[in-house]
């Protein structure tokens, strides 16, 4: 990144809020904020591509063992939108997955980046039998989709939203649902949540969540200190478990601030959230989605992964 670009990125971050809230620590844990540069994006799929954790998953898994029941969800032909599509590195084998069932029409990639949505777009024509034209992207925020726009992506067919990678647990909860329960406006749309998902609420899963969320991804979660003009050795990497929130926070404790913190007003700030998981078990999620959608949910044998199949209400005539 120029030292322009970085100027600009840092005045960015400071007008979206990644402000002073104490004497002790700031805020860049907001979704909008993570693939705010194109080193981010390149991080997060250099993760991906390391521990195979976009392309082995058990929600694949999960979605392939219960494709009969996913089929009555929907029309026969179908479309799917990718909500966070990131590498775009799970939408082949779900193609393969959903083939068996359905005529699977056409893709659409919605993210925040155009790097990730230009990768995504890239491994989907390569690895998927959908039609070159057939695959779209659309860059957007989450909280700035519009229905009509989406409609113009596509023909008459039943529409299949994704949620996977668990990207559904790094919003907040209510903000999330209340969109996606928008999105569904019609009867022949599902939408497909895959999440991590906690045991129990004893010590022992969270310490078990902490060493799982601390095994990978460091040098992405350096990238917010990059934009903040922290070098490597100015910073170091924690994970806690907040116990009220069932979060797991990811931190960047400060260990010398940057000049450009220091010009901003930031010397102080000893520590930066720089992300979140929300981390459910099964039936609280199950019990939130419920207030939404018809919801249908298959988990693995440990309970640690799940898959919510979602549907708007059946309007009742009075």
């Amino acid at each position: 990144m120029t030292d322009k670009e970085l100027i600009f990125f840092q005045k960015q971050l400071l007008n979206l809020g990644a402000s002073q809230q104490n004497q002790d620590f700031i805020s860049l844990a907001e979704a909008k904020f993570c693939y705010l540069t194109r080193e981010q994006s390149e991080e997060w799929v250099r993760i991906g591509t390391f521990s195979n954790v976009h392309t082995h998953s058990p929600e694949l898994q999960l979605i392939s063992d219960n494709i009969q029941d996913i089929r009555l969800l929907l029309n026969k032909r179908l479309s799917i939108v990718d909500l966070g599509c990131g590498d775009g590195k799970k939408i082949p084998p779900l193609v393969k997955i959903l083939s068996k069932e359905f005529d699977v029409q056409a893709f659409l990639a919605i993210d925040t980046s155009k790097y990730l949505l230009e990768t995504a777009l890239s491994h989907v024509r390569e690895y998927s039998d959908l039609p070159f034209d057939n695959c779209l992207s659309y860059q957007v925020d989450f909280e700035d989709i519009s229905i009509s726009e989406i409609n113009n992506f596509f023909s008459e067919t039943a529409r299949l939203y994704t949620f996977l990678g668990n990207t559904f647990n790094n919003f907040p909860r209510d903000q999330i649902t209340q969109i996606l329960s928008k999105l569904m406006e019609k009867d022949d749309q599902a939408l497909l949540i895959g999440v991590k998902t906690r045991m129990n609420s004893s010590i022992d899963e969270q310490n078990r969540l902490i060493k799982e969320y601390s095994s990978y991804g460091p040098r992405f979660t350096f990238s917010y200190g990059h934009i903040l003009g922290l070098s490597d050795d100015q910073m170091q990497r924690e994970v806690t478990y907040d116990l009220e929130e069932n979060r797991v926070d990811i931190w960047i404790k400060v260990l010398q601030p940057s000049q450009a913190m220091i010009n901003s007003g930031l010397s102080n700030c000893e520590k930066i959230l720089a992300g979140y998981r929300y981390v459910p078990t099964i039936e609280e999620l199950l019990s939130w989605l419920a207030r939404y959608f018809e919801v249908k949910v298959f988990s693995n044998a440990t309970n640690t992964n799940a898959v919510f199949c979602c549907k708007k209400p059946r309007k009742t005539s009075e």
